[in-house]
């Protein structure tokens, strides 16, 4: 072990010197040494005989001063740090050890170190095996608190003597503290898959860790197993794809279905599995393969196999199919029995019975078995019926509509359907509403209800509304045999909003399924009597009173104008809700639109203090049939910058905007060109008719108040 030691460059120049002196004091005592041998001095009668190196040393070199008594006679007494004789003493750097020098070193040469490790307790390797003093431990040592000699011999310390497993008391729960690939033996890259976090003891060691000496032939140990299973077992693997296995149960394919096939499902094995796990350790190399593995023992319940499953049904249960394993699961009863609750594995009927199908040729040939059979505990010639069962009444039987006994697959009557409805007059939208009738098909038996089309007329009232009554689609409830939608009338009750769904401007004749013709909003532009007066589009504002009574053609041959729309006629109120400016937009000169003709004017020539009533223009010279004449009335502005209201037109109405003047005011005090209100008073009439003549001049000039004034059309605004 000494032999093993590396000084660093001090020690090494420090034994260099010590050998030359050394050198150099034997070469120098030569004579003298021939001179005591000569003298025939006999140092052997002192008890301390000089062999070695003591032969070439000088005698006053360790007898100071002459003086023989009391010379040291051990190393220790002479080799000391600053020893007066210059004997080699011990570097600073020497292990640090309890016995003497004789133990290592000999008199022949101090650098010569014979060490014995015999004198070493056990255990007490740490002491000069530090890394300083002696080799230690390097950087990639295990972790542990086991004394060197535990696993290192006293003549090297590689390679490593076995290490005995025993002292870790059996636990292997801790192998991958050492078992790293880097301090000890690892895992390789393609070793099996630990899903379940297992220790390397759970496989490669049963109970105890005596004479363990290679993790090669491990066996398998399940235990703590509850998923991933695939990651070992699923269809990708191969025999040899993990370290140490040739051979491995893996999930059959599933294509194409035979004895030998998987059923379609997932791949969490353990779905069905799990109680099938091996107990205990086992070979890596299984000799059990599929079909007749244990992953067969016990057979997974129904409820297992169908976890989860909701359709699809004909995909494992098609015609004649079979799978590995279905003869864990015979059927019972064998032949078709009505009202029979048929159990274990079986096939789609057909016209002859085999091993996993019953016999009956009135049995659907296509379609998957969720179209009429629900639950997978069992199926029944009579099934609970499915979840998409159109709704029938609580006392409604099967027979009622299903009248070809233990046949479902023959179509029941219309007339059957609609008798044995939760209601047979109302509700039609409980199986004809766009939103479920999807719900209710079944393809594989070419049934389908039938639902609004997409371009059906926009209605949030019930179909039977419309579609029921005498001359309609259908003349009376219930349903019978060959009816339909098609042909049916219109009915606009409970209809009191969004008209413009149905009448707006942007629809035509052919917009909707079943109407060619429809009355449509007019346009507003150009004015004329074909053209609407300017308004908003809800037409129920105005026209809520003109909607039709009963049932109508859905294509109706009115068409506007001279629609039932203008009668009755909208009321001034209805036609000015909202209004409050903008009056020339219908009112300005010679302006005349559709209907105008229901509200003539009154009266007809200009009268001083009249309210005119009905539709009129704005007046002008000449008189017309809906203006009167007044040569002086502005040809330009809103009517509401001189008029107010709505229910008259008056020639003495002051506007909203008027200055303010004084209770005892009159008009003409202003205004005294005779029903001339566009000639503009003069200042001083302005001012001797104010509320105060001789204060509060800001109530009209102050600079928040003077816009509102003012009247551009008349030429007239207020200095502020």
């Amino acid at each position: 072990m000494i032999n093993a030691i590396k000084p660093d460059s001090v020690y090494r120049r420090i034994c260099a010197l010590a050998l030359m002196l050394m050198c150099l004091c034997l070469l120098l005592n030569m004579p003298v040494a021939r001179a005591q041998a000569s003298a025939g001095f006999d140092h052997a009668a002192t008890a301390f005989p000089l062999l070695g190196a003591h032969e070439q040393v000088r005698c006053e070199t360790c007898h100071i001063k002459g003086i023989f008594k009391s010379t040291p006679r051990d190393c220790v007494g002479c080799h000391v740090v600053n020893n007066q004789r210059g004997a080699a003493a011990m570097p600073y750097k020497h292990i640090q050890i309890s016995g003497s020098c004789d133990t290592c070193h000999n008199v022949s040469s101090f650098g010569a170190v014979v060490f014995s490790h015999s004198a070493v307790g056990p255990g007490a390797c740490w002491t000069c095996h530090d890394g300083t003093r002696a080799t230690g431990k390097s950087s990639t040592h295990m972790s542990t608190i086991l004394s060197c000699d535990v696993c290192h011999s006293t003549l090297a310390f590689t390679p490593v003597r076995s290490f005995p497993h025993t002292a870790l008391g059996g636990d292997t729960s801790t192998c991958a503290t050492c078992h790293d690939g880097r301090v000890a033996t690892g895992m390789p890259v393609n070793h099996i898959p630990r899903s379940n976090g297992a220790q390397c003891g759970s496989c490669h060691v049963q109970s105890t860790l005596t004479n363990f000496t290679s993790f090669s032939g491990g066996k398998m140990d399940h235990t703590g197993m509850t998923s991933g299973c695939a990651d070992c077992h699923g269809p990708s693997i191969t025999g040899s794809m993990f370290a140490g296995i040739s051979s491995i149960v893996i999930m059959p394919p599933t294509s194409p279905a035979g004895p030998n096939s998987h059923i379609p499902s997932s791949v969490i094995c353990e779905s069905c599995h799990l109680g099938s796990l091996p107990i205990g350790l086992i070979e890596g190399n299984a000799s059990l393969t599929p079909p007749g593995s244990g992953f067969a023992t016990p057979a997974p319940s129904n409820a297992q196999i169908h976890a989860g499953v909701t359709g699809g049904c004909s995909n494992c249960h098609e015609t004649n199919f079979v799978w590995m394993g279905v003869a864990a699961y015979p059927i019972a009863p064998s032949t078709l029995v009505t009202k029979a609750q048929y159990t274990g594995f079986q096939s789609r009927p057909n016209p002859a019975a085999g091993m996993f199908s019953v016999a009956d040729a009135a049995h659907p040939s296509t379609g998957d078995c969720s179209q009429c059979h629900t639950g997978t505990n069992y199926f029944s010639a009579e099934e609970v019926r499915p979840a998409n069962h159109i709704p029938t009444s609580n006392s409604a039987q099967c027979s009622a509509c299903h009248t070809t006994p233990g046949d479902f697959a023959t179509l029941p009557t219309l007339a059957n359907i609609h008798a044995n409805a939760p209601s047979t007059t109302s509700n039609c939208a409980q199986c004809h509403d766009a939103s479920v009738v999807a719900g209710f098909a079944i393809p594989a038996a070419n049934f389908a209800i039938v639902g609004p089309p997409s371009n059906h007329m926009p209605t949030g009232a019930a179909c039977e509304t419309c579609h029921v009554g005498a001359g309609s689609s259908i003349a009376n409830l219930p349903v019978g045999n060959g009816t339909k939608f098609s042909g049916s009338l219109m009915s606009h009750t409970g209809i009191t909003s969004n008209c413009i769904a149905c009448h707006g401007p942007s629809i035509t004749g052919s917009s909707f399924v079943g109407v060619s013709q429809i009355v449509v909003m007019p346009a507003t532009s150009p004015v004329g009597a074909s053209a609407h007066i300017p308004s908003s589009q809800t037409c129920e504002t105005c026209h809520l009173g003109s909607t039709p009574a009963g049932m109508v053609a859905a294509s109706a041959t009115k068409t506007a104008p001279g629609t039932a729309f203008a009668t009755p006629a909208p009321t001034t109120t209805q036609i000015h809700t909202g209004i409050t400016g903008g009056c020339s937009s219908c009112h300005d000169t010679n302006f005349v639109w559709m209907g105008i003709s229901a509200y003539p004017i009154a009266p007809t020539v200009l009268t001083t203090g009249a309210q005119y009533t009905g539709f009129q223009t704005r007046p002008k010279v000449a008189a017309g049939t809906y203006s009167v004449a007044d040569a002086a009335h502005p040809s330009t502005g809103d009517c509401s910058q001189c008029h107010s209201g709505t229910n008259y037109f008056t020639a003495q109405d002051r506007p909203a905007n008027h200055i303010p003047t004084s209770a005892t005011a009159q008009c003409v005090a202003c205004h005294t060109t005779a029903g001339d209100y566009a000639t503009l008073p003069t200042l001083a009439n302005i001012h001797a008719n104010a509320p105060s003549t001789t204060s509060n001049c800001a109530q009209c000039h102050a600079a928040s108040v003077v816009a509102g004034f003012a009247i551009p059309a008349a030429n007239f605004a207020i200095v502020g």
